[in-house]
């Protein structure tokens, strides 16, 4: 199953939405608990929970997934 395609448009909209959900405790302490130990942080964990699962429903080993994470302007979140 391939991820439908959209036809890219000229300019940016910047034009998105949200969607909240809402994780356990023990789930957000499992998470926490897991990124300490590869020491990674919760997003990084949640990151590749997300790609290994579009990766299995789309059957595609390759995916590209970008986060806006440009300009960081402390040291200790350049790594």
């Amino acid at each position: 199953m391939e991820l439908p395609r959209k036809p890219r448009v000229l300019g940016h909209s910047y034009a998105g939405a949200t969607v909240q959900l809402a994780i356990e405790l023990e789930q957000a302490t499992r998470i926490d608990a897991l990124a300490v130990e590869l020491n990674a942080t919760p997003f990084m964990v949640l990151l590749a929970a997300w790609a290994a699962l579009l990766s299995r429903v789309c059957g595609q080993a390759d995916l590209i997934i970008g986060t806006p994470v440009a300009n960081r302007q402390l040291l200790e979140t350049e790594p």
